[in-house]
């Protein structure tokens, strides 16, 4: 008996559905095979690789000339700033009343706050990758000291 059980191991016999179990198989690893494969061209690779890469330079381009527009605006913000600073300064000597170290101290505060924007925008480099944060922040950072100017040149007004 002993020696039936291994003559039938050894003498596997395929039955008829496991030929078809095995055939099933291989034609799905086959297919399977052809199906992911057939998708890796390349010529499409590298198509796709240089569109790619046009489209980083143009966004570089389009990044670089919209970073040289913004810095020549803020720039020109920058300067009427210092021709505000500069008049109130020269309104508080021509004035006839001396103002009040308060309004001395506000307008060296504007100074100053200017002075860091101007600082800030240089020391900025076009490759940080935090442009738009950038871009925001400043704006906010001016529009607060333009504000700011107008209302010290009202409180002088009166």
């Amino acid at each position: 008996m002993e020696a039936d059980r291994i003559n039938n191991v050894t003498n596997f016999k395929t039955t008829k559905m496991d030929k078809v179990i095995f055939n099933l198989a291989v034609t799905l690893i086959l297919t399977a095979g052809t199906i992911f494969f057939s998708g890796c061209n390349s010529s499409d690779k590298t198509e796709s690789t240089d569109t790619t890469t046009e489209e980083v330079a143009n966004d570089v381009d389009q990044t670089a000339d919209e970073w040289t527009t913004y810095k020549t605006d803020i720039e020109v913000r920058i300067d009427k700033n210092n021709a505000k600073i500069a008049e109130l300064r020269e309104k508080m000597k021509t004035s006839g009343k001396t103002m009040d170290k308060m309004h001395q101290e506000r307008i060296d505060n504007l100074e100053k706050r200017n002075n860091e924007l101007k600082a800030k925008l240089d020391a900025y480099t076009k490759d940080d990758s935090n442009w738009e944060s950038f871009k925001n922040e400043f704006n906010h950072d001016m529009e607060e000291l333009e504000k700011s100017l107008e209302d010290i040149g009202k409180d002088n007004v009166k």
